[in-house]
């Protein structure tokens, strides 16, 4: 298993932020979360996950375009920590109309939202919390695509002195990571899975991709519970194993996801990243706990 992220310095950082890389991974993105059969109608119901840019707030996303012409979309953002926060578009929308530029707003939490020409991949822009730069990545679910969100967090274990990428604590023995790295799972009808992960570090935001297929899972048992431990990777499965790009060189990870049917899944990896200025950095990256269950 492998992880992704990420960087030298803080002004290389803002350079790949910036850069025609990281948009055309973002556009990759979108485009793996497309269903492999167009539904037959329009759906309503987006699922995502929301970091602020200097971490430390992360949470997940739904977003509801209700049928009917004097309707207003909703937007409810639930925190790690609890918290929960509403936001209405500011106009009446159906599921079935354009969507271009349509603003969420509340006195907390705000953004807009696009949807590109497929009519299945949103773009949410210009997001705030509470004054706070965010970013939104979100998925549409539909008859042939179901949507799971899953906060997360990463860390460094051969950091090579990096001044910028913080060293994993572990979060077994209760340590503290602060960089987030969430995920978003969209399984297709043929049995294929796309991935978006979001990845925080020094308030800049990194998209990539990730893939695994039924083949990649099998079931397992343990302690009497059945569970569904799933290999994924890195990439689109097709042409490339990275995740996205960072100063010119590859992230690249390798992950476990483990789904005992009655609970959030857990996903735990590890990634590497061969960085100019500090060598080879690599490190671990995992879900957020969940109580864990079987029934």
């Amino acid at each position: 298993m492998k992880k992704l992220i990420l960087v030298a310095g803080a002004v290389l950082f803002l350079a790949v932020s910036c850069s025609k890389e990281e948009v055309d991974t973002i556009n990759d993105a979108q485009n793996l979360l497309a269903p492999t059969t167009k539904p037959s109608q329009q759906y309503d119901i987006y699922k995502g996950v929301f970091t602020t840019l200097a971490a430390g707030h992360t949470g997940t996303v739904i977003i509801q375009f209700a049928e009917g012409s004097n309707t207003y979309p909703t937007a409810i953002l639930t925190l790690k920590n609890g918290d929960v926060y509403e936001a209405k578009a500011l106009k009446p929308i159906s599921a079935s109309e354009s969507t271009k530029g349509l603003l969420f707003q509340s006195q907390d939490f705000s953004f807009v939202f696009s949807m590109m020409e497929d009519g299945i991949s949103p773009i949410l822009s210009y997001v705030t919390l509470n004054g706070m730069e965010s970013d939104i990545q979100a998925a549409k679910e539909t008859e042939s695509t179901t949507v799971e969100t899953r906060t997360g967090t990463w860390g460094c274990t051969v950091c090579n002195d990096s001044p910028y990428i913080h060293e994993w604590m572990g979060t077994i023995l209760g340590g503290i990571n602060d960089q987030s790295f969430n995920l978003i799972i969209a399984s297709h009808a043929d049995g294929s899975s796309s991935i978006i992960t979001q990845v925080t570090l020094n308030s800049a935001v990194y998209i990539g991709v990730g893939h695994f297929d039924n083949e990649d899972c099998e079931i397992q048992f343990q302690m009497g519970c059945e569970r569904e431990v799933c290999n994924m990777t890195s990439g689109d499965g097709f042409t490339t194993t990275v995740g996205y790009m960072a100063n010119g060189n590859p992230v690249t990870w390798s992950a476990e996801r483990i789904d005992n049917f009655a609970c959030p899944s857990i996903i735990s990896g590890t990634w590497q990243w061969p960085s100019i200025s500090y060598g080879l950095i690599e490190g671990v990256f995992e879900s957020d706990a969940v109580a864990p269950c079987c029934e």
